[in-house]
């Protein structure tokens, strides 16, 4: 794709055509940990606040920096037959503040950001904060077993002291 989808992208019908809205939410397949929906607020209706129309993350491809376009043969919007799978999808912005363990269940800490690979929409890191390290840790897309509502369990090596050869020397 070449650029992450973000809430506050703008989505067009075609390049260099006409807005059709913003993306408001993202949505990732819990399994294979890939944005796959996202919710485009259309402009207008009751209050200026529009209707939210579910689009696929495939179907949009970058035209600039936070400007996507629909693919010619996108769906717009999806039918509701469609986005009956999307129960089984976890809103991205649910997951900030969520607990970070290891598979022995030991806490890492919370999620405090998480990082898209432009080119695949595929989590790439997310980061974690804890009481404990005032600067948030990153733990690698490879290193995460399961990414829930609830939780996010990565591998127990996350919490490994690193090796000997990344420490700073000591002066």
């Amino acid at each position: 794709m070449g650029a992450p989808l973000l809430p506050g992208a703008v989505v067009l019908r075609r390049p260099g055509g006409p807005p059709l809205g913003k993306i408001e939410r993202l949505y990732l397949h819990p399994t294979l940990r890939t944005l796959t929906v996202c919710t485009v607020r259309q402009p207008g209706g009751l209050l200026g606040r529009g209707r939210a129309t579910l689009v696929a993350a495939a179907d949009l491809r970058p035209v600039g920096p936070h400007t996507f376009a629909l693919v010619p043969s996108a769906r717009w919007p999806l039918a509701d037959a469609d986005a009956a799978w999307r129960a089984g999808l976890v809103d991205v912005a649910d997951l900030f503040g969520k607990p970070v363990v290891t598979e022995r269940g030991e806490r890492v800490g919370v999620v405090a950001a998480v990082a898209f690979s432009p080119e695949t929409q595929r989590v790439q890191r997310i980061e974690v904060a804890s009481a404990a390290c005032p600067v948030p840790g990153i733990v690698w897309g490879d290193e995460i077993r399961a990414l829930t509502i609830g939780r996010i369990v990565v591998a127990d090596a996350v919490l490994s002291p690193a090796p000997a050869h990344h420490l700073p020397h000591a002066a």
